[in-house]
């Protein structure tokens, strides 16, 4: 089975420029669990979860609006897969790199979708796959 089949496509992103009190607003208000920061090419760059933005407000101060998604980057390695790739590629990488969710792009590496978890558990023909 291929990611494309089973990944999510109503997808939340923001750019660079965007402060993080829009990116909480974007997580709390659709009940989601990360952001895709893309490029003006639609590239992934980061997944900003929200584990990550809470601890950011823990640690550092819970003024989010004045902070932009270029300020939070760090050097993280960021995990991708692809749309036309076979599911057990994208559950390798979240096993190996303890990853809960990975953005999906397409042959131009253009944001398409993302996968989690959650995603691969609700399709029970999936599992009968694995």
């Amino acid at each position: 089975m291929k990611i494309k089949d089973i990944m999510t496509t109503d997808l939340s992103v923001c750019h660079m420029e965007t402060s993080l009190q829009v990116v909480s607003s974007m997580l709390s208000k659709n009940k989601i669990g990360a952001v895709t920061v893309v490029d003006n090419n639609r590239s992934p760059l980061k997944l900003i979860t929200e584990q990550e933005l809470l601890a950011h407000c823990l640690y550092k101060d819970n003024v989010l609006s004045q902070y932009k998604v270029s300020d939070f980057i760090n050097q993280k390695e960021l995990y991708i897969c692809f749309n036309d790739d076979d599911i057990n590629i994208a559950l390798s990488i979240m096993y190996d790199r303890k990853v809960s969710r990975l953005p999906v792009a397409n042959c131009e590496r253009s944001l398409v979708g993302i996968i989690s978890l959650s995603d691969i558990a609700n399709h029970s023909s999936v599992c009968e796959y694995i």
